[in-house]
């Protein structure tokens, strides 16, 4: 770390193995750094099949009697809508479940909870296969568009 002191080691959680891993953070400002700016709307596949998101759809289109713009503009302000609930409740059971993980990493298991732990970590590998979707598509969108 003295060749590099700007950098920042942080010990991550382990979930699948004994083993922890670890974050090196070149820039150590690169912590938390949160940038702000205003995104355009864009379907994300990961959507597709999603609990809700063909009646948000259906809800919005049929809800008035615009042009096929205003029509579009209509269904992607639900559809923010919608997404900010869904993808969240995603990124906070993954933590929820994270955390309980944790838990149960630390001191001896009676059988249940190594159950438990098994059954939690089948479950995180479930929704990190939905975010993995979702940046795949992001991915995607910078190489072959340029977007971000």
């Amino acid at each position: 770390m003295e060749l590099y002191p700007f950098s920042k080691l942080v010990n991550l959680d382990r979930e699948w193995s004994d083993h922890a891993p670890v974050m090196v953070y070149l820039n150590k400002r690169q912590v938390g750094e949160v940038h702000s700016f205003s995104k355009p709307f864009r379907f994300e596949q990961i959507w597709i099949g999603e609990e809700g998101c063909e009646d948000t759809i259906r809800r919005a289109w049929e809800s008035g009697n615009d042009d096929v713009s205003d029509s579009l503009r209509r269904c992607a302000g639900e559809l923010k809508a919608w997404k900010g609930i869904n993808i969240g409740k995603i990124m906070k059971a993954i933590h929820q479940k994270r955390r309980r993980i944790k838990r149960l990493n630390e001191g001896g298991r009676t059988l249940a909870q190594i159950r438990e732990r098994e059954e939690l970590v089948a479950e995180v590998a479930q929704l990190l296969k939905q975010e993995e979707i979702f940046l795949e598509t992001k991915v995607v969108c910078v190489m072959v568009e340029g977007r971000r």
